[in-house]
């Protein structure tokens, strides 16, 4: 969606390097600023990585990027937390060995909740950079009026604002009926000591090897009754969240139908 404004280039080769966040593990400073060789005289030159967001699990980034770039202009896509963590869920299941069931996996662990608590993702960049070059928008409102949220995005960026083809809000996993997910004597270890040994110790492409060995097809779908326990267990820290969320931003956020009606959303 940016990079179709002639005064913004976009990093597409990886379009995440999260060299910040400490991804391309080996890449030194040089390689990352090849990822911008193609710039030529654009104001602004941007990339998308989402670990940027992912403490405490990847670190607080923010002051990294501070120190490289003090003049940054930060966007913050966010969607309902809910619904977030289903989708990492599945994230998990088809590319990160989970092999638990959802319940389960918000049972053991905090990472994938963690990440949709957007006020601790968002706040170290307000205080590096300063409420007025952080701007924050959910996918719901760019789902439901991209040429509004656009505009509103180049006039954050104080650029004149563009008619921009906007790529499918789709995203990549949401119409997949069947994902991979491992079975066997894998299914278990993820989230524990032995786990994140093998993690140090393997290559990825061994990694990868192993879970396709173990893999097998399911259907990407959570029986209700484990999705309405799911939702009861975490929602209360997630309204939470959001709460301080809405202090930290000054908005409220009426679009998350999965926070704000909780498992009556799990059961239409």
């Amino acid at each position: 969606m940016l990079a179709a404004h002639p005064a913004i280039f976009m990093c597409q080769n990886p379009k995440e390097p999260a060299w910040f966040a400490g991804g391309n593990s080996g890449k030194n400073l040089g390689w990352y600023l090849e990822r911008f060789a193609a710039a030529t005289d654009e104001r602004f030159v941007g990339e998308s990585s989402t670990d940027y967001t992912k403490a405490p699990r990847l670190g607080v980034v923010a002051a990294k990027i501070q120190a490289f770039a003090p003049e940054a202009r930060i966007l913050y896509i966010i969607r309902d937390p809910v619904a977030r963590a289903i989708s990492h869920y599945w994230w998990e299941v088809e590319y990160s060995a989970e092999g638990r069931s959802f319940l389960d996996a918000m049972k053991a662990s905090r990472e994938i909740a963690d990440v949709g608590n957007y006020a601790m993702q968002i706040e170290p960049y307000i205080a590096a950079f300063g409420r007025v070059r952080v701007h924050a928008l959910t996918m719901e409102a760019l789902a439901a009026d991209p040429a509004r949220e656009m505009r509103a995005i180049f006039e954050f960026l104080e650029l004149q604002a563009v008619g921009t083809a906007l790529e499918s809000l789709a995203h990549d996993n949401r119409g997949k009926v069947t994902v991979p997910r491992v079975s066997g004597p894998f299914s278990k270890l993820k989230g524990t000591p032995l786990w994140a040994a093998a993690k140090a110790v393997m290559p990825p492409a061994l990694r990868k090897q192993a879970m396709a060995t173990f893999a097998r097809p399911v259907e990407r779908t959570i029986p209700v009754q484990e999705l309405a326990a799911a939702i009861t267990l975490i929602r209360p820290r997630l309204l939470e969240e959001t709460q301080a969320l809405s202090r930290l931003l000054g908005r409220d956020f009426p679009e998350w139908r999965w926070l704000n009606e909780g498992v009556a959303s799990a059961a239409d």
